[in-house]
């Protein structure tokens, strides 16, 4: 994965697996999708997290090409629902021509020569910064919960950022490399059976998770000297690793 920020334009490259028409409709629908229970982005809600620095997000991908809130489709919403209400946001989308994306934006140009997907947004100008400090102050350990990235590229180098960090196994551990620097984590899961859960904790879950009869839970710990026996911690959802062990 590589990460760019570069002429007030954030731009997210993978190597995954281009969108797909299902993939689409997930983006399209967010809240509202049916993926299997255990996948990350379930209901779509992390790719509408954009909306916070971006009004048109675009994607550019082997398959297909869009951008979301196309300004002709919110002028006409905005016609029909009157002036100051509010109107949906990333449920329209209109097709973009990757060869005009890449004429017009030779950033956008240089990461689709390797990648299979580039979301491109162009950054509201007060947004910038924001997106500046998140990236920077990303947390590299965010690898160690994801088997299906090993390299993580962060660059804005007109503002002086540069990450480059990898992950690797290692018997019973995950190395984390940043610059660098290494890291060592112990990956531990658990699955949590619904029934074990207290009444007060069932209601506070999305009721669209009532039908299962487990949650898995995964969590880690690092082996550097520095770490205290008080830390902090981040969490989500996410698949279990397939050589993680239960504890």
């Amino acid at each position: 994965i590589s990460v760019l920020i570069a002429d007030n334009t954030l731009y997210c490259a993978n190597e995954g697996e281009p969108i797909s028409e299902k993939g689409m409709r997930y983006l399209l629908m967010s809240h509202l999708t049916t993926k299997g229970r255990e996948d990350i982005g379930r209901f779509g809600l992390g790719f509408k997290s954009v909306l916070a620095v971006c009004d048109h997000p675009e994607v550019y991908s082997r398959s297909v090409s869009f951008r979301f809130n196309p300004p002709e489709h919110t002028a006409t919403m905005a016609a029909l629902v009157g002036e100051g209400e509010s109107l949906p946001k990333l449920r329209t989308a209109v097709p973009l021509s990757w060869d005009d994306g890449c004429a017009q934006d030779s950033n956008l140009a240089d990461l689709l020569t390797w990648a299979t997907t580039v979301v491109r947004l162009p950054l509201r100008e007060v947004s910038v910064q924001d997106a500046l400090d998140q990236v920077a102050a990303f947390p590299a350990a965010f690898l160690v919960f994801s088997p299906h990235v090993s390299q993580l590229s962060v660059l804005a180098q007109e503002y002086g950022v540069a990450r480059e960090v990898t992950v690797a196994e290692d018997g019973d551990h995950i190395v984390v490399t940043e610059n660098g620097t290494a890291e060592r984590w112990r990956v531990f899961a658990k699955r949590f059976d619904i029934a074990d859960l207290s009444e007060p904790d069932r209601r506070l879950m999305d009721r669209r998770l009532d039908k299962w009869k487990s949650l898995p839970m995964s969590w880690a710990l690092s082996r550097a000297p520095h770490v205290s026996a008080v830390g902090s911690g981040f969490s989500y959802r996410r698949r279990p690793r397939r050589r993680s062990r239960e504890s």
